[in-house]
């Protein structure tokens, strides 16, 4: 599935390069592209991210819930982080067009930032975080090492993509 998106994202890129609407709806300005505007819109409309789904997923980990494991989530606690956490999604993108930052400039940024933050939160130190709590409850012991340095790494990237897009954009070479 991250494959497709790798491509998707690849091309996009070559075919608009420095004209990339922030809108990307708004990339097709012919009728050529109306019928990948169609296709965009159902992917969309259709599509939940992984990272909502591991997200989701790791929160109810941390409350000692496991679907796999035969311990479910309560329904009712189900829907209610499921909303929680779509609408979260829906208000701070409400607010960024509120305040004009969801074009150009400021989108970019934005984007690093969540990348940065949430892409190195849920890709790296929430599963290290898990495998180790795992281990320290007696889980296997096989991959704590590696665990160690995921989180570590994961920490270095939480830092690092913020500090150089703030310093890119103070410096105006953003």
């Amino acid at each position: 599935m991250l494959t497709l998106h790798y491509v998707l994202f690849s091309a996009g890129y070559l075919c608009f390069r420095d004209e990339t609407s922030g809108m990307i709806l708004d990339n097709f300005k012919t009728h050529f592209g109306d019928p990948f505007d169609l296709m965009l819109c159902l992917h969309l409309i259709l599509y939940i991210p992984v990272e909502f789904t591991l997200t989701r997923y790791s929160i109810v980990k941390l409350f000692q819930y496991d679907e796999v494991d035969g311990k479910p989530l309560p329904a009712f606690w189900h829907v209610v982080l499921t909303c929680t956490l779509l609408y979260s999604c829906m208000v701070f993108e409400l607010l960024l067009e509120a305040h004009g930052l969801s074009d150009g400039e400021a989108f970019g940024v934005i984007l690093d930032f969540t990348g940065g933050v949430v892409g190195s939160t849920v890709s790296f130190i929430l599963p290290a975080v898990l495998y180790l709590d795992e281990c320290r409850s007696g889980g296997d012991q096989r991959y704590v090492i590696m665990s160690y340095l995921m989180l570590v790494f994961g920490l270095f990237i939480l830092i690092a993509v913020p500090t150089t897009s703030i310093m890119a954009l103070r410096e105006g070479s953003y």
